[in-house]
């Protein structure tokens, strides 16, 4: 039978699977703008150009990114974030309810978006990152667009550099739109945590064990427990803007704390294959290498099932021990080597980590 702990863990990986099939929802209608803009580009003929008519192009560009921006992005956040809501409230008030003989209360939904939307993430609102993006992406279409007029850039150079940024705008979308997601489900679950003392006495980080958690962010963090303030309840790392909101893509989630019942479950982790060799974190093209049925196939990850009692710093303890390569691409080589040797835990290298601590605004 699924412990509390399992069904938490399976939720939050379903959750993950929600928030990236709204990113690529986000990065569509994005697809479709750009299509707009490359039109443009292609059916202007740069050799014939006038300044009246550069202008008139970037107007036009910008009506597209504008509409994009202003209206169709916000809408299909708002949209995301009260399905996010509404969803993790339902699941959440029935599976206590299902734990527990006395009555779970239910928050209004209304109130947690309100919340949710003048909470910051990563220092700003979401709605800042978004008007961020759009004054970034407008500004420098337009000087990629002057700059090929003045210098009279071949068009094919010029449309690659249109093709650059909107790439890199449209990777950002997904971003913003996957952590709005994940910040939105995060604040529902806290809400219904957080109005049921009686039954919840504090909460429980579970981070994901594999080479793409943040070691010295959400490693450290793994299976630490908060009390109902979130204050650390026998060690030093504060809970921060919690699971899911740490940083950006967090896929760190967390577990009530039940009143007189211990966590207990089984979890996955993504260990190093056979035949994984130092370097194969990353694709050829550098981004981050994902779990796939191809890197299970040729040996470079394998998946096991761990129980919950298996932390993040024990997990890549015995890793360590047994392909010191895949430590290192995470930990980096000296640090990897130590770690192994006992030299260093890493609770000690987050403690040293300026990113692991926050700032009080008094020390600036």
């Amino acid at each position: 039978m699924a412990t509390l702990a399992d069904k938490y863990i399976r939720r939050g990986i379903k959750l993950l699977r929600a928030a990236e099939g709204d990113s690529l929802d986000a990065a569509r209608l994005f697809d479709k703008v750009n299509q707009k803009i490359v039109r443009s580009i292609q059916t202007t003929n740069f050799n014939t150009l006038t300044k009246s008519g550069l202008r008139r192009l970037q107007k036009l560009i910008d009506e597209e990114l504008t509409k994009y921006y202003k209206t169709d992005l916000p809408e299909e956040l708002r949209i995301s974030a009260a399905a996010a809501i509404q969803s993790e409230v339902d699941w959440n008030v029935k599976t206590l309810t299902g734990e527990q003989a006395a009555k779970v209360l239910e928050p209004k939904n209304k109130v947690i978006v309100k919340r949710a939307a003048s909470k910051t993430y990563q220092g700003k609102r979401i709605s800042t990152w978004v008007n961020r993006e759009f004054n970034h992406n407008s500004k420098k279409v337009n000087q990629i667009l002057t700059n090929g007029f003045v210098k009279s850039i071949p068009k094919p150079e010029i449309e690659a550099e249109i093709a650059k940024l909107t790439n890199r705008s449209r990777r950002d979308v997904r971003t913003i739109t996957r952590s709005s997601f994940m910040h939105n489900a995060a604040e529902a679950k806290e809400t219904v945590f957080n109005i049921n003392p009686d039954i919840v006495e504090g909460a429980v980080w579970i981070s994901v064990l594999d080479n793409r958690t943040t070691p010295l962010l959400c490693g450290v963090r793994d299976e630490k427990l908060y009390d109902n303030e979130r204050n650390p309840v026998g060690h030093a790392f504060p809970w921060g803007a919690g699971p899911g909101r740490l940083h950006w893509n967090c896929r760190s989630m967390s577990v009530p704390k039940l009143i007189g019942i211990p966590l207990s479950g089984t979890r996955a982790s993504v260990d190093a294959g056979e035949d994984y060799v130092s370097g194969d974190n990353k694709t050829r093209t550098g981004r981050v290498r994902k779990l796939s049925k191809r890197a299970t196939e040729k040996g470079t990850y394998k998946v096991k099932e761990v129980t919950t009692r298996t932390r993040y710093e024990g997990w890549l303890k015995a890793q360590s021990k047994t392909n010191i390569d895949f430590v290192s691409d995470i930990l980096g080589k000296e640090n990897a080597r130590n770690f192994r040797d006992g030299k260093i835990s890493l609770s000690q290298l987050g403690l040293q980590s300026p990113v692991a601590r926050p700032l009080n605004r008094n020390s600036l």
